[in-house]
Formats: structure tokens, sequence, C-alpha cells
């Protein structure tokens, strides 16, 4: 029984001895984050590979101790061994990236608070992490580390606060597909995962996140598959009650349902599909603000009309959805006539005053509707 406890703790120092020997040299072989390109590059490749396969086998060895991972991980966050990683990732082989890849995920897998700690105080993990999502050679690798970051909530809430979801928008209209298609992958991941932080940053970052959302929208150069995911994303974001927040104003903004009134008339039948997902919820809004209301009463015909085409054969769930849609438009009556501003004293107007029904016509009429567009109305 003592010898037995005597080679636990030889064990003990021998473990010690390991985690700091191979942090050294992982640390030697990676260089730092201040080191000239040139001279990270001449580090041989098979020297990191040797010592970030080793770490990635310590982590895996099945008689380790939570204690002893533990330590594993502390000795790797006091080296800045995952900025460093991230530091070199672009001068590393593409079996150097994966190894990288796996050991960044081993860390994130523990879930401790030392992990979280480290990457909301290392701003330039951060930095790095989202410019290689927009690198062409590690934008696959790159964007893999980070949907293992938004397993966890408290990361969720570092990324978003420190601008992934804007980054990932900017990203998503890269014209290098590869890295446009991953962004919106990510961005999926990083909105969807953890909804209640990211419903509370997009409550918050409503006109900055749905500026940048509705250009992508608008845009004449994105591509089918951008349009589609973007589509999609929104759709799913907008009819989860959890973004109940965020819906409501994006629902009650006449400019946005413009957008989508021009998508439903998008040449792709698949579009004019995921656009009408958006629309419905226009349509179905039983508080529509008084804007909205006048562009959806003044559109009506052409709008079901446009409607009766869409779908396909034996869809039940879009014909139902579809018809609920058309009996909200056939249900829409003319606003009530609202007073005119009263003249305030010296006969100017008063600047409490409501406004009155010719100024919604103005902001709602027929110059301001889709129609007007590039894209051609349909016919009536």
């Amino acid at each position: 029984m003592l010898g037995r406890l005597f080679r636990a703790d030889n064990g003990g120092n021998e473990w010690n001895s390991r985690v700091q020997a191979l942090c050294r040299d992982l640390a030697d072989s990676l260089g730092t984050p201040s080191t000239p390109s040139s001279a990270r590059s001449a580090a041989s490749t098979e020297q990191v590979r040797s010592c970030l396969q080793a770490a990635i086998g310590m982590f895996e060895e099945a008689e380790r101790t939570a204690a002893e991972k533990s330590e594993l991980l502390a000795g790797l966050l006091a080296a800045d061994l995952p900025v460093r990683m991230l530091a070199v990732l672009t001068e590393l082989d593409f079996e150097a990236r994966k190894d990288v890849m796996r050991l960044f995920n081993l860390i994130l897998q523990l879930g401790t608070q030392p992990v979280f700690d480290y990457v909301g105080s290392h701003g330039q993990m951060l930095e790095l992490l989202l410019d290689g999502c927009g690198h062409a050679e590690v934008a696959l690798h790159s964007n893999m580390m980070l949907r293992s970051c938004t397993k966890h909530a408290e990361l969720v809430v570092i990324l978003l606060e420190a601008g992934f979801a804007t980054g990932l928008l900017k990203l998503a209209r890269n014209p290098t597909f590869d890295i446009s298609s991953d962004a919106f992958s990510s961005l999926r991941e990083l909105l969807l995962t953890h909804k209640a932080p990211a419903a509370t940053h997009l409550e918050t970052h409503f006109k900055e996140f749905f500026k940048l959302y509705n250009d992508l929208l608008q845009a004449e150069s994105e591509d089918y598959v951008t349009t589609r995911q973007a589509l999609r994303l929104l759709g799913e974001i907008l009819l989860d009650r959890r973004f109940m927040r965020v819906m409501l104003p994006y629902v009650s903004d006449e400019q946005f349902l413009q957008i989508h009134m021009n998508l439903l008339r998008d040449t792709s039948k698949a579009i004019q599909a995921d656009a009408f997902h958006v629309f419905k919820i226009f349509a179905a809004n039983p508080n529509k603000p008084p804007r909205v209301h006048q562009i959806l009463l003044k559109n009506r015909e052409r709008l079901v009309k446009l409607l009766d085409t869409m779908g396909k054969e034996g869809d039940e769930s879009f014909a139902q959805d579809r018809k609920a849609v058309v009996q909200a438009l056939r249900a829409l009556e003319a606003l009530p006539a609202v007073p005119k501003a009263q003249p305030g004293p010296g006969g100017y107007p008063s600047e409490k005053g409501d406004v009155g029904e010719d100024t919604v016509m103005v902001a709602a009429g027929a110059d301001s509707l889709p129609e007007t567009s590039a894209q051609s109305a349909p016919s009536s």
C-alpha cells in the first residue's frame, strides 16, 4: 500500500515534468506572435507537428484524471499557446493545421472557467480567429474552431461582444464562395446554438446588424446560395419565440417589408419561397404599424395574385401558410382618417399634433412601393 502511494506521487511528478517540457517545446517550435513571419516559417514543420500530436495524445490518454488534464490545460494557457497556434496557422501545412484544430477543440471541450477567462482576456486570439475565417488557406480550419467556441454559452457572449456577428456578415459577402458559405454557417451557429445571449445581442445592436443583413439581401451582386442562406437564417430567427423582441421591430419596419416584397418576385422559385416565410410574418402581425398596413393594403391584389403562383404541388404546409396570408391580406381595411395637426399659436403647426393621413400616404404611397424598384412589378 505504501509502495503504491509513493509510485502515485512519482507519477504525479512525472506528469508535471511532461507538461512543462511539452509546453516549452511547443512554444519554441511555434515562436511568439511577435516573431517575424520569415523567422517562424523557418521552424521545422515536423517539430511543430510532433509537439502538437504529443499534446493531443496527452489529452486523450484514457488513464488521465480531470485534475491532470486541468494541469495540462493550465500549462498550455500560461504559455499563450492558443494565440501562438493561430498566429502561425497560415504558415503550416494542411496536416499541421488539422493538428492545431484538434488541439484547439480539445482545449475547448474541457469547458472550464480558465478557458473562458483566457478567451475573454485575449483579444488578439479573437482577432486572429476572425481574420482566419476570411483567409482562403485557413478559412475551413478557422471556421471549425469558431464553431467549437459556439458550443459554450459563455464563449458565445464573448464572441458577440467582440463583433463576430457583424464580422461574419461582412465575410458572407466575400467573392470567394468557400469563404462566404463557411462564414454564413458559422454565423448560424453563433446565433442559434445559444439563443438567449444571441437574442439579447441582436436586440441591443438591432440597427447595426440588420442594416448589414438587409444590404446583403438587396445586393444585386449576391449569388443564389448566399441569398438563400440569408433568407433561411432570417426566417429561423424571426419565427423563434426566443427572438420575439427582435422580430417585432423587424416586421414593424416598412422598408424591411418592401425588401421582402421585392424578393417575392425574384426569378428563382426557391428564393421566392424563402422570402415568403419572412413575408408571412409581416402579414400575420395583428398590430401592424400604419405604414406597413397601408403598403400591404395598396398592394393587396398584386400580392394575392403573386402568391397564387407560388408553392409546390403537394406541399400542404406551404399551402396552409399561403392560405392564412391571403386571408390576412383580404381582411385588411382602410385605416380611419387621422385628424391633421391643428395650428398652434401664431398659425404654425403644433409640434405635438398627430401625423395626418396624407403624410402616411406619401410614405407608403404608390411612388415608394416595391414596383418602382429595378425589378418589374407583377402584372395586375
